[in-house]
């Protein structure tokens, strides 16, 4: 099965950490958008059913929200082959229980993204060793 990790992210320092994040607990080199949109059209144009997805969302982009990205993520995606955590600034109880809406939200981070909450990620179940490329 084909795999790949999207970062989903606006700010370009988060992204770097996030990359790095990846790189140390084994994951793929994951591919880099700066908001939803961009993320959006790349999944419609390059993936069917069959790709498994790791996805790393910020909630708070321009152009496309986390929420908005959620809502417009093509109808092929389904929760056997996409796996999101949210990672964001937001402490706010109502973001997390608005991410827990998601079927395909199996996390939520506050930032930052450590090494030891990416790990513990791909370590779950649901993800079935997705880490093996």
């Amino acid at each position: 099965m084909n795999r790949k990790v999207l970062i989903i992210e606006d700010n370009k320092l988060d992204c770097l950490l996030h990359k790095k994040a990846c790189t140390k607990v084994g994951l793929q080199e994951p591919v880099i958008f700066y908001n939803g949109l961009e993320a959006l059209q790349y999944i419609k144009e390059e993936f069917t059913g069959a790709t498994e997805l790791l996805v790393l969302l910020d909630i708070n982009m321009p152009v496309m929200n986390g929420w908005e990205f959620l809502d417009n993520l093509p109808a092929v995606r389904n929760k056997a082959n996409t796996f999101i955590a949210i990672v964001s600034s937001s402490f706010s109880e109502a973001d997390r229980a608005k991410a827990q809406q998601y079927e395909l939200v199996q996390e939520y981070f506050v930032k930052p993204l450590s090494i030891g909450k990416l790990s513990q990620l791909v370590n779950q179940p649901f993800l079935n060793g997705f880490k093996v490329a």
